[in-house]
């Protein structure tokens, strides 16, 4: 940026966090942030039972920096996410979670790097020998899968924890594939200045987690076919198809059939994933910004 003064928004998507919301809400507020920089802290709440909604109405009547959406119904993270990102108004934005998995202590060298000219701050956890093996074994195999079969490497983009400037912003909005792994087209974004904050944290530091594994393998699989390029998804679905005719010479119809059912319906996710939004559309409840109740 060619100046020194910037505003700087703070988004998070929220369910059931009603103990972590005022440590996170601290948090940011004993930061040494860079001179002439101000922050908002957008939370999007998303179908919680335990008191978050009467937390949040409470911390934006003592914190003028907080503000909230309440939705009307569970749409999950990443469209809860989306829609508080195409409402930020900010001259950059981050993105983050509230248990303490992404770390608010490198929220100012993130800004800094802002203000030094980086379009993209994108935290890189890194490798913990903590976590279990069993999700140890499950991060490099989707890794490995999500290269092989698309040609993007993940390991620099293990966390959605990143600033953004306003075109980057946009960049990451308007794709509705990528969106919706919350990852972004570094190799697309020719020109950009894209830098690298590592970051040293749990999955997890407060509460427990909301996703199961099934949930997890889910949002892996429909990651990976996201950020597939039509040719690749032809390719693949072509090798597939091929396969499976070999495999009925060789071993057996069923098995086949199983292959052929795979890649068709695989296709057919893919397709829908490039048509449709994750966020759209997405009702309002109730929310402390100025303006309409509802939005799309």
């Amino acid at each position: 940026m060619a100046t020194d003064r910037c505003s700087v928004d703070i988004v998070v998507a929220v369910c059931n966090e009603v103990e972590n919301l005022p440590r996170f809400v601290d948090g940011l507020s004993t930061l040494q942030w860079p001179e002439g920089c101000d922050y908002r802290i957008l939370f999007i709440e998303d179908s919680s039972t335990d008191g978050t909604r009467d937390k949040l109405r409470e911390l934006a009547d003592i914190h003028e920096e907080v503000d909230y959406v309440l939705l009307v119904r569970g749409h999950g993270q990443v469209a809860a996410l989306l829609f508080g990102l195409k409402r930020s108004g900010g001259d950059c934005v981050i993105a983050m979670d509230v248990d303490g998995g992404h770390p608010v202590e490198v929220i100012p060298e993130m800004v800094g790097r802002f203000l030094g000219g980086a379009d993209v701050v994108q935290g890189v956890r890194m490798p913990q020998n903590r976590r279990p093996p069993v999700r140890r074994l499950g991060a490099w195999t989707h890794n490995l899968a999500t290269r092989v079969l698309t040609g993007v490497g993940l390991e620099k983009q293990n966390v959605y924890f990143r600033l953004l400037s306003k075109e980057a912003k946009s960049a990451l909005t308007e794709n509705t594939r990528w969106s919706r792994f919350l990852r972004l087209n570094f190799s697309a974004m020719k020109g950009k200045k894209i830098d690298f904050v590592p970051i040293h944290s749990a999955d997890r530091a407060y509460g427990e987690s909301k996703f199961t594994i099934t949930r997890l393998v889910r949002l892996s699989l429909d990651g990976i076919l996201a950020m597939m390029s039509p040719a690749r998804m032809t390719f693949w679905a072509a090798l597939g198809l091929t396969a499976s005719v070999l495999v009925g010479l060789q071993v057996g119809w069923l098995p086949a059939i199983l292959l052929v059912l795979t890649v068709l319906l695989s296709t057919a996710r893919f397709v829908w994933l490039s048509r449709f939004e994750p966020d759209a559309p997405l009702e309002v409840r109730e929310t402390s910004l100025t303006g309409a109740t509802h939005a799309r």
